[in-house]
C-alpha cells in the first residue's frame, strides 16, 4: 500500500475528484490533448505517473487513443483500478511500478510527467528514468502542478503528508542537460497551481 492508497481508496470520492468538471476542464488538460492531436498515427505514449487515467480518458474521448499506442504507469493501486474501469481501450495498457525504477523492453516516442516531480523528494531518479525510456527522436513533456522555483527548492508537504515540492528549476535544468537533453520549450498556461495563477510546461528533447 502506498500513502496514495491510505488517502485515496475511497474509489466513489476518487472518481468525483479526479473526474470532476474542475479537473477536467483544466487549461493544461486542454493544452496537453491539443498538443496529442498533432501526433501521427502509431506513437508509443508513456503517461508516467497517470493516476486515475484522466489524461488516457480525455486522449479516448478525442479519439487521440484510436491512433496511438498508450502505457500508462502509476504506483498507486486504487489509482490504477480508476483508470482501468474509466478506460476501456484496446490500446491502453497499464503497470504498476514505482516511477524511478520502471523499466520496459520498449522505448517510447512521447512521455508525460504531469504533477509527478513534485511528489518525489528526489526528482533526479524518475527524471533520469523518464529521459531513458525515450527513443532517440523521443519527447519528454513535464506539467507542473508546483511551479519550478528559480532559487533554491522550496520543500513542503500537503496536510495529508505528500511531498509538494517546488524544485530548483536550474537544478532540473542540469540533470536534464547531463543526460544529453534540452529543455526545447518552455510554455504557461493561466491555470491556478499550487504558488501561482499559472502551470509550467516543458516539452524536452535531446
Amino acid at each position: 500500500m502506498t500513502l496514495w492508497d491510505d488517502h485515496y481508496f475511497n474509489q466513489e470520492k476518487l472518481e468525483n475528484w479526479l473526474y470532476g468538471k474542475d479537473s477536467l476542464e483544466g487549461q493544461t488538460r486542454k493544452w496537453f490533448v491539443s498538443e496529442a492531436k498533432k501526433w501521427p498515427p502509431g506513437i508509443e505514449f508513456l503517461d508516467a505517473g497517470c493516476g486515475g487515467g484522466v489524461t488516457a480518458y480525455q486522449l479516448a474521448q478525442a479519439k487521440v487513443l484510436d491512433k496511438i499506442k498508450y502505457t500508462g504507469v502509476d504506483f498507486s493501486k486504487c489509482m490504477l483500478d480508476l483508470a482501468q474501469k474509466m478506460v476501456k481501450h484496446p490500446n491502453a495498457k497499464w503497470i504498476c511500478s514505482p516511477l524511478e525504477i520502471f523499466s520496459s523492453t520498449e522505448e517510447f516516442d512521447r512521455v508525460l510527467l504531469r504533477a509527478v516531480l513534485e511528489h518525489n523528494f528526489d526528482p533526479e531518479p524518475v527524471l533520469k528514468n523518464m529521459l531513458a525510456a525515450l527513443k532517440k527522436t523521443g519527447m519528454l513533456y513535464i506539467v507542473f502542478w508546483n511551479n519550478p522555483s528559480l532559487g533554491e527548492s522550496i520543500v513542503a508537504k500537503t496536510p495529508e503528508g505528500f511531498y509538494d515540492i517546488a524544485h530548483s528549476r536550474r537544478k532540473l535544468e542540469k540533470i536534464v542537460e547531463l543526460e544529453g537533453f534540452h529543455v526545447r520549450f518552455y510554455h504557461s498556461v493561466q491555470e491556478n497551481s499550487a504558488r501561482s495563477s499559472w502551470r509550467d510546461a516543458w516539452m524536452i528533447t535531446r
